[in-house]
């Protein structure tokens, strides 16, 4: 992909820089692109938000066909060109942002929900640990790369490469599930997770638990997510303040 710094982001690649699936070159491309244009900007930080971001695409498309409509019956073909090719592509992150603003302002006026709240304590595990980066197979090695520069789907395909390898390799299965829920996969997420802190899971299993209660609460088990913050507040481990803030905010869901 090749971008023009002023022309804006189509309604997929809003959504492919969302869920994480463009490749290095191509994210390199729009963020300097996001850097310039507020508009695209806007458009992502709204669609990042949505509950269902496959609604934006048809939202978009409505737009786009009304757009061609419009163009079909308008000015000559040589003036229409460029115009048409700028206001597609704008009113594709126009109708991202009109989406968002209708969504937010139900959001605005209630508590924050389940997404809401994880999406408010999630971030990605780093990879710090030299027993992590030593213990690893070359696929999961491969893979971990990938996950720090946060290309969840390329990650996600390696450590399924390294877990069909060793099937008890607990750090691919960790990190396996911490990037099925950045793709949103939640439900994938927690069987990963589950499978990575069983007893013996080492220095991974107190993280595993945390990101077991965040994905219980994005899959709306308000009891089984309350039940783990619980715990893992008890313990008092490294996530246990965290667990203690939170559990308060869960109990009012």
């Amino acid at each position: 992909m090749s971008r023009d710094i002023d022309t804006c982001l189509s309604a997929e690649e809003i959504l492919s820089y969302v869920n994480g699936e463009l490749g290095h070159d191509e994210k390199d491309e729009v963020d300097r692109h996001l850097d310039e244009c507020r508009l695209c900007a806007g458009a992502i930080e709204g669609v990042a938000h949505l509950d269902s971001r496959r609604d934006y695409l048809a939202s978009a498309d409505s737009v786009l066909t009304r757009l061609r409509l419009r163009a079909a019956s308008g000015a000559p073909a040589v003036r229409q060109s460029r115009a048409w090719v700028w206001s597609a592509r704008s009113y594709l992150a126009l109708a991202a942002t009109a989406v968002v603003v209708a969504g937010l302002t139900g959001y605005l006026a209630r508590p924050p929900g389940d997404e809401a709240l994880f999406q408010q304590q999630f971030e990605p595990y780093p990879i710090t640990h030299p027993t992590v980066r030593g213990a690893a197979s070359e696929a999961a090695s491969n893979a971990l790369r990938l996950y720090e520069t946060r290309d969840y789907t390329g990650a996600l395909a390696g450590f399924e490469v390294a877990i069909k390898e060793r099937p008890a390799d607990r750090t691919a299965r960790f990190y396996a599930g911490l990037c099925q829920l950045a793709l949103g996969r939640t439900a994938d997420a927690i069987s990963s997770l589950e499978e990575s802190r069983k007893p013996g899971g080492g220095e991974l299993e107190e993280p595993a638990e945390w990101y077991l209660a965040l994905a219980y609460l994005r899959s709306h088990n308000i009891d089984e997510a309350r039940s783990r913050l619980r715990s893992i507040a008890a313990k008092g481990g490294f996530y246990a303040d965290k667990a203690r803030a939170l559990l308060p905010v869960v109990d009012r869901l």
